[in-house]
């Protein structure tokens, strides 16, 4: 039996009161999802599609432009009721793939229009529209990969925006978080919330880079994200992660590089200080776990305003929440803080080994001693992790 089937007609059953919801759900999950099956039709409609706009494309400059349109418009319209049609049948990964093609069309007639009749883009806001049509063409079908599809082109946007404009676009930014976020929240996905971390990353570096912000606004948006995953319906360990291995990423590079070039050319930013300080203070109070809160909330501290020192502080702040983490694992005996303070803390070994023994070693001694450093201190640091989880299974048992 189609799955595809028993959800279309076990809906009609449930309206008529022939079944309850309850049933219909317990007989829907008895018939899981060929995923497989389903990918390699999305991934064959979409080589379909590929191949006839590739074939298009080889002719494109012979044709005049009356012919291009109607290529286009035709296309356009075709893939959509394609795609409709095969939603309505029931081949939802067959329609589906039909409205991706769809939507990477409409992305493209915009541009090809443009060529054609030499229409000069000075922002990325072809992509914004894009971007807005792919999320409609979503929220019509509420397909998880239309909504993959429609971040995708949203960063690729904010990178092509930064990459050939020299300039962040802030309707991109917004439509990302906001729509991005919303359906996060309403579907509860765990990749989908990687996805999201990941792209918000991305768009928060083009945002404050080729905006011209100083690079402390980083730090800024990513503890909003960190403070975000600190409300009950915002709640994913994915983001929390992201956000907190962002800004041990950036407190790392600040080891190398504060006391060289930053320092020049960062002034204190008064409005960056206050708003900093009230999502700092939001954080520890909203923050359930406030040992763990507190620990990460260092790795968002914006040393660069403290001085020349800068570099040596980053460098403190990543062992205080290495150390930190193992110490609160150790005493809670929870085997997921010692893994993170353990790698966290191998890192911040790594750094300062490099930091302080590069210019001064002969380089074959300097990777000899520190290959011996970092190979005994994962001993001692695995040696103690293996102990609590050997604790914690014990324990489990009793």
């Amino acid at each position: 039996m189609k799955r595809s089937w028993l959800e279309k007609e076990g809906k009609a059953w449930v309206e008529e009161g022939i079944i309850s919801k309850e049933q219909y759900d317990q007989l829907v999950a008895r018939y899981p999802n060929r995923n497989s099956k389903g990918l390699l039709t999305i991934f064959g409609g979409l080589f379909i599609g590929l191949g006839f706009l590739t074939f298009v494309a080889s002719n494109w400059s012979l044709m005049p432009n009356i012919l291009k349109m109607g290529i286009l418009i035709v296309s356009l319209l075709g893939f959509y009721f394609f795609g409709d049609s095969a939603y309505q049948k029931g081949s939802r990964s067959l329609g589906t793939s039909f409205y991706a093609i769809g939507v990477l069309l409409f992305g493209a007639a915009m541009i090809l229009t443009g060529q054609m009749y030499h229409y000069m883009a000075y922002s990325a806001t072809t992509f914004f529209l894009w971007g807005v049509a792919a999320m409609l063409v979503y929220g019509v079908r509420r397909e998880l990969p239309l909504l993959y599809l429609t971040l995708a082109i949203l960063t690729v946007g904010q990178l092509y925006s930064w990459m050939t404009y020299g300039e962040s676009h802030l309707w991109i930014f917004l439509l990302f978080v906001i729509g991005g976020g919303f359906e996060l929240v309403r579907l509860r996905r765990d990749f989908l919330a990687l996805l999201f971390g990941f792209g918000y990353i991305l768009q928060s570096l083009v945002f404050v880079f080729a905006g011209g912000h100083d690079y402390v606004w980083l730090l800024f948006l990513w503890l909003l994200l960190y403070v975000a995953t600190t409300l009950s319906f915002f709640r994913f360990p994915s983001l929390q992660i992201t956000s907190i291995g962002a800004a041990f990423l950036l407190k790392a590079i600040e080891v190398f590089l504060l006391d060289s070039w930053v320092m020049e050319r960062l002034n204190v930013n008064v409005i960056f200080l206050i708003a900093h300080i009230l999502v700092a203070g939001l954080l520890v109070w909203l923050v359930k776990d406030r040992a763990i809160g507190i620990l990460n909330l260092l790795l968002f501290l914006p040393v660069v305003y403290v001085g020349g020192d800068g570099g040596v502080i980053a460098l403190i702040l990543l062992y205080v929440v290495s150390i930190g983490y193992l110490v609160i694992g150790t005493k809670r005996e929870a085997v997921g803080l010692v893994n993170f303070g353990t790698g966290a803390f191998l890192v911040s070994t790594l750094i300062a080994y490099v930091q302080l023994a590069w210019d001064f070693l002969n380089k074959s001694v300097f990777f000899f001693i520190g290959g011996v450093l970092l190979f005994g201190l994962s001993y001692v640091l695995n040696r103690e992790r293996r102990r609590l989880s050997g604790n914690e299974k014990g324990g489990g048992g009793r």
